[in-house]
């Protein structure tokens, strides 16, 4: 029998829940904080009890707290068990605003990008903990204890509590965002000797370049590193040598690692190709001119060239890591020629612009030295 309560109806006020909608905890939470923008918004245009509507603007602002607070846990878990496999962390299913910023604080020492964010963040929380901790004072006017809830205040200026509401909100966000870039930078694993693929990338920008480490003054170069980044000389041995096998790093120290599938004059070829079909694109008989384009192509180049070239497309265009080139060329190898070319080498004029991307991100000095002819 159908719910009369809870059932589809009208198109445009369906709601979308469970599996047929975004049924993530990040949806629960932008849900919570737009309750509270709409909530404080109706109530200073006066369509709203202030006294009344108080109690579900302070429990949605703090549910959103306590959600993504959560949320990040899950993340950083996460990320300590690409760094240590022998990582492990369970949630206690428990509701205390208190609890969960402690562990975040815990959690995130992973990754010191995250210190002033939290320094940022610590009095918002508190505020919140000292009043709400644990999510039962927003929610009814007793505790179970039968006392009395916000008996320490007597008012809430509901605009002040918005703007700082708002301040927090911007800070988890920023968090949040934090977290997902590190999320992905730490699946590259490009991470040693306790310093993140950042650390090491500014280490590697520190270095001088290759040809000069035979001077004395690398020993002087060498020591600051160590004291800088807190290293002994095995680790910095280690992190250098990391830093000369990494396509991208190894170029900020002028030691270029070419990717072998593609070669200057290939490449160079196909930009003469990809420019001749943009000057002379036919008005009429488009799909005609591209299968002979295609075919030109399909002819010249091998399956290789044509997958690499494809895949430095996708590192530009999604401002994809060095690190995933390998094995994008691996899964563009399982796709036909003409599919590749079609899809990746031809299109409007950021084909060029996101192949120069992609070779810029992998350190490929030689290749982009194409774009200058």
């Amino acid at each position: 029998m159908m719910n009369k309560t809870f059932h589809a109806n009208r198109i445009k006020f369906n709601a979308c829940v469970g599996f047929n909608g975004i049924y993530d905890i990040e949806a629960y939470a932008l849900g919570y904080l737009e309750s509270v923008q709409i909530l404080i918004e109706s109530t200073i245009k006066g369509k709203a009890t202030l006294d009344a509507i108080v109690y579900p603007i302070l429990y949605s602002a703090r549910h959103f707290i306590e959600l993504t607070l959560k949320h990040q846990l899950s993340i950083l878990t996460y990320i300590n068990q690409i760094v240590d496999s022998r990582f492990s962390y369970r949630i206690i299913a428990q509701h205390n605003i208190s609890w969960f910023w402690n562990e975040f604080k815990k959690l995130s020492k992973i990754d010191n990008r995250y210190i002033p964010l939290i320094q940022e963040s610590n009095e918002f929380i508190d505020d919140f903990s000292e009043i709400d901790d644990n999510g039962e004072t927003f929610r009814y006017p007793y505790s179970t204890d039968n006392n009395k809830h916000l008996g320490q205040l007597y008012c809430i200026d509901i605009i002040d509590f918005y703007s700082r509401f708002q301040l927090l909100s911007e800070k988890l966000n920023e968090i949040g965002f934090l977290s997902s870039l590190l999320l992905e930078e730490y699946r590259q694993r490009s991470f040693l000797c306790n310093k993140s693929r950042s650390e090491i990338e500014s280490i590697a920008k520190k270095l001088p370049s290759i040809n000069t480490w035979h001077n004395e003054n690398f020993k002087i170069i060498k020591a600051n590193l160590k004291d800088e980044f807190s290293l002994s000389s095995n680790q910095l041995s280690k992190i250098i040598s990391f830093i000369k096998s990494h396509r991208e790093f190894s170029s900020l120290i002028d030691n270029e690692i070419k990717i072998k599938e593609l070669t200057i004059n290939d490449f160079k070829w196909f930009l003469n190709q990809y420019d001749e079909f943009l000057k002379s694109k036919p008005q009429n008989d488009y799909f005609e001119y591209l299968q002979e384009k295609t075919d030109k192509i399909y002819r010249r180049l091998t399956k290789k060239v044509i997958a690499s070239i494809s895949q430095l497309y996708d590192m530009g265009y999604f401002r994809l890591y060095s690190e995933e080139y390998d094995g994008g060329l691996k899964y563009k190898m399982q796709e036909t020629k003409s599919e590749l070319i079609r899809v990746y080498l031809f299109g409007n004029g950021i084909v060029k612009e996101n192949i120069k991307l992609g070779l810029q991100s992998m350190g490929q000095k030689t290749l982009l030295k194409a774009f200058d002819c």
